[in-house]
């Protein structure tokens, strides 16, 4: 196990560990790649750049600003919290999981430009998400399983690139709360 908690977290060299456990106070680069063979744990208090792949079977990723994917994240159960938004960096970046949580406090999942590539594997996958600003999302291989997802009253846009738009959740609860709501299901 690896355990950093510091003030200010910079990480330039690629990280191997069975957990991986990095709290910065003040600020928090990373821009080597990290692979856990149990969790990765990421915290700090501001924005950050996922410059390098993340790769683990739990990866919980916190932030107080902006959370940007540069690099592809790989793990059956994730969760990316960014409380001033999640933006799609670059077009290769993308979350790979089975079961996936996205959170914001205070901003867009993706933007209007360059929707969050996402690709939910398995059987059981599934889609929770959270969010105070609006929602663009893209399941760039098969189907897109909704868990939840709740955007306060904003524009919820999904699309798949070859599968179906499909809920999951049993009884009658709304699987998307949003004041409006696009979907583009291609080949589904």
């Amino acid at each position: 196990a690896l355990t950093l908690r510091a003030p200010t977290i910079d990480v330039r060299a690629a990280i191997t560990a069975g957990t991986i456990d990095l709290a910065a106070s003040s600020a928090l680069t990373l821009t080597a790649s990290l692979s856990g063979s149990q969790v990765i744990a990421i915290r700090t208090p501001g924005a950050l750049s996922l410059g390098s792949a993340l790769a683990a079977p739990d990866i919980d990723v916190q932030t107080g600003g902006k959370l940007t994917l540069q690099s592809t994240v790989t793990g059956t159960q994730v969760s990316l919290d960014g409380q001033t938004g999640i933006a799609q960096g670059l077009d290769a970046a993308r979350v790979n999981a089975m079961a996936l949580t996205l959170v914001t406090g205070n901003g867009t999942v993706g933007d209007s430009t360059r929707a969050l590539a996402i690709d939910l594997a398995g059987s059981d996958a599934r889609l929770d998400l959270r969010a105070v600003g609006d929602v663009y999302l893209r399941e760039v291989a098969g189907d897109l399983r909704l868990g939840s997802v709740q955007a306060s009253g904003k524009t919820v846009t999904l699309a798949t690139a070859s599968g179906a738009i499909v809920g999951i959740q049993s009884g009658d609860a709304a699987q998307v709360q949003a004041s409006s709501l696009i979907l583009n299901a291609t080949g589904g």
